[in-house]
């Protein structure tokens, strides 16, 4: 299944909606765009870290409720996960309103404080803002520890 998200610009005005224009999503069809969403974009990350995360309640609303399991259930660091990550791609999915998960206890903008801290602090490869499209922010700096180059001995096929 592939997932269209909505363009951030495409927002919708204040005002009543167009009925010529506006589409009508139920909540599977939500929930079942959320979870690819999920799957598509954010799968690896998580299975890496031993989580999960998925749709577990859409309103008819679009109102979205997740459900973090595995690792994510008790990990520290869910907050920044849920605010900086899932979130952001979950509210692209058209026929979303709202996205909120029970076991996230710390607001967005504490998460961006503490992230705009840690990032002035010249810890590199923090984001500074979480909120925003995880396409456009900052990309994650990879540092690599090298020790000390030698020069490869002729017997592991080094050297001439």
């Amino acid at each position: 299944m592939s997932v269209r998200l909505s363009k951030p610009s495409t927002a919708p005005t204040i005002g009543p909606p167009d009925v010529s224009t506006t589409t009508r999503f139920t909540a599977r069809d939500v929930q079942a765009a959320v979870d690819a969403a999920i799957h598509q974009h954010l799968g690896r990350f998580l299975d890496s870290h031993g989580g999960a995360v998925a749709a577990a309640t859409v309103s008819e609303a679009g109102d979205v409720t997740l459900q973090f399991d595995g690792a994510c259930r008790a990990c520290p660091a869910v907050a920044a996960t849920f605010h900086g990550k899932v979130a952001p791609l979950i509210r692209q999915v058209e026929g979303v309103r709202s996205v909120n998960a029970p076991n996230v206890h710390v607001a967005e903008v504490a998460v961006e404080r503490i992230l705009s801290i840690s990032t002035t602090s010249g810890r590199p490869g923090l984001r500074t803002s979480p909120a925003a499209d995880p396409g456009d922010g900052p990309k994650i700096p990879i540092q690599v520890n090298v020790g000390p180059i030698r020069p490869r001995s002729a017997r592991h096929g080094g050297g001439s």
